[in-house]
Parts: structure tokens; C-alpha cells; sequence
């Protein structure tokens, strides 16, 4: 693999996100670890999720946008055929990711045999108050 390409591509589907969209973002560009990019597809929005994103001075973010609204899913599409890395890490518009999310992941991909990875998360309600635990099935079963 070319070392200037990053190991791993967190992908973010953007459409009127502004409410959460600077939080997500930053809680990526604050991960312990860095050999990644950020890569944001906006999705058309009327919102201003774009002057958001644009507000980072930041080498990592790479923005992409629509010429039409595409959905989710063609839109995701379209940022894993531009996607860089590696590894695919996705992140929605309204989430935040722990600063070891990365380094965590990387690491049990690089230690372990595997082709998909998930995690488990906490809900959180538009005040960041803890609502709640998804945890999602470790086994094939």
C-alpha cells in the first residue's frame, strides 16, 4: 500500500446536519489515531451543514458534494468509491466517536482475522445525556 494514502477512511454522509455536524467532526479530528482521512459527501443540503464543514482548516477533511440529492445509500456509495483507505470506518452526521475509536479498531483489525467490525454504542439525548446502550450481536449467531 502507497504510505502517503491513509490506512483508514471515515466516511460521513452528510444532508442538513448542522445541528450535531461540528461535534462529529471534531470528535474524529481529536482520535488518538491520525493516519486517516475525513471523508464528508454532502448530500445537496439547504441547511448550513456546508459552511460547517468548510469551517475546518484541516489537511484530513476531504469534502465531496452532490449536484443533486442522491439518499443516503447512493451517497455512500459514491464516498466508497472515493474513499483512500484501507479500512472504511462510518460515521453519520449525528454521531460522536470515543478519541480511541480508531486506534481501538485499527488495532483489533490489524491483531485479529476479521472482515467487518462493529461496535457498541451509548444513546445520547439532544442534551448529551446518556439514554441508554446498543449493543450489537459478537457472534455470527
Amino acid at each position: 500500500m502507497d504510505s502517503l494514502l491513509p490506512l483508514v477512511t471515515v466516511l460521513m454522509p452528510v444532508y442538513n446536519g448542522e445541528r450535531y455536524l461540528s461535534s462529529a467532526i471534531e470528535s474524529i479530528l481529536n482520535q488518538t489515531f491520525q493516519d486517516f482521512e475525513l471523508l464528508i459527501v454532502d448530500d445537496c443540503s439547504n441547511d448550513n451543514s456546508i459552511k460547517i464543514i468548510e469551517s475546518f482548516s484541516n489537511k484530513k477533511i476531504n469534502l465531496i458534494r452532490n449536484n443533486k440529492n442522491q439518499g443516503q445509500s447512493a451517497t455512500m456509495n459514491r464516498g466508497l468509491k472515493l474513499s483512500k483507505g484501507k479500512f472504511i470506518a462510518r460515521l453519520d452526521q449525528d454521531d460522536l466517536s470515543d478519541y480511541q475509536r480508531l486506534e481501538k479498531q485499527v488495532e483489533f483489525f490489524l491483531n485479529n482475522k476479521c472482515n467487518i467490525l462493529g461496535t457498541w454504542a451509548y444513546s445520547i439525548n439532544n442534551d448529551s445525556k446518556i439514554t441508554g446502550y446498543i449493543q450489537h450481536p459478537i457472534t455470527n449467531n
